[in-house]
């Protein structure tokens, strides 16, 4: 007993001796995002739990993170490679050196934000303007265009991503409140008629009016102007015009036809010399 004794003194002597000495190598403090020689041959992996496409989601907590062998991520090719599991988003981000295990903030973050959508009113129905953003992780896969005052947009999640809760779809219906249109009118005016003698000698310029164009045509001893009010706006009768039931205006201008004056020339005689 008592060598016994002795010989165990002796080996916590030489413990303590190489502790204090520091022979011993520290032990790893952090996990590590490098594998030099390939020393490392497990990595840290976030942990997703659920059902793909329905509430699959991050495990609580450090739970969230597990340690396995590369052996258990398929085609392995380092630190971003999918764990083999039921879940589509388990994923590795740091290699186990022995220490602490990194933090699920380094976890990616999976999780879309809703589509912001911004609707700007236009008097009238089924016509307002939808401004969708700019897909991220995510696209437009159905848009039913306004029908019966109301559109419906369905967004997908990109493969590995998804909508609050781990839906991977996104649908937002947005209803046109159909404000009555405020009725804008213009009457056309009438024409400039320089006055020409002679057979269509008159000249007709249109009028310059915001938002109303012309046309101008000649037929015979008779000139015709019609006006067309521009988009949203609506003709009045008025200056001599006649509405038409396409909503164009007609007016029918007569030219005076005024003969030209003839004027005569003076007839004279050639002088008589007298040789």
């Amino acid at each position: 007993m008592n060598i016994v004794s002795k010989a165990t003194r002796v080996v916590f002597a030489l413990l303590f001796a190489i502790l204090s000495t520091g022979i011993l190598p520290a032990a790893a403090h952090a996990y590590s995002l490098e594998n030099p020689n390939d020393v490392y041959k497990k990595v840290w992996v976030c942990k997703y739990v659920g059902t793909p496409g329905i509430d699959e989601r991050l495990k609580n907590g450090n739970d969230g993170l597990i340690s396995v062998s590369t052996n258990a991520l398929s085609g392995f090719t380092g630190l971003g490679s999918f764990f083999n599991d039921a879940q589509e988003k388990s994923i590795a981000i740091a290699w186990d050196d022995g220490g602490a295990a990194p933090s699920t903030s380094m976890c990616p973050d999976t999780t879309l934000q809703i589509p912001l959508v911004t609707v700007t009113p236009v008097c009238g129905p089924n016509n307002d303007v939808v401004s969708l953003p700019a897909a991220v992780n995510y696209v437009v896969t159905s848009d039913s265009g306004w029908v019966n005052n109301a559109r419906t947009i369905v967004w997908t999640a990109n493969n590995g991503y998804a909508f609050a809760g781990g839906a991977t779809t996104n649908t937002q219906t947005f209803n046109d409140v159909a404000e009555e249109c405020e009725e804008l009118t213009v009457t056309p005016q009438v024409p400039d008629v320089t006055d020409v003698c002679g057979v269509n000698g008159d000249v007709v310029t249109p009028a310059k009016t915001e938002h109303v164009s012309y046309s101008v045509s000649r037929d015979g001893l008779t000139v015709t102007v019609i006006a067309t009010a521009v988009d949203g706006y609506t003709l009045l009768a008025g200056n001599g015009y006649t509405l038409r039931d396409d909503g164009t205006a007609i007016l029918v201008v007569t030219p005076t036809n005024q003969p030209c004056e003839v004027q005569l020339c003076e007839t004279i005689e050639d002088p008589i010399y007298v040789m």
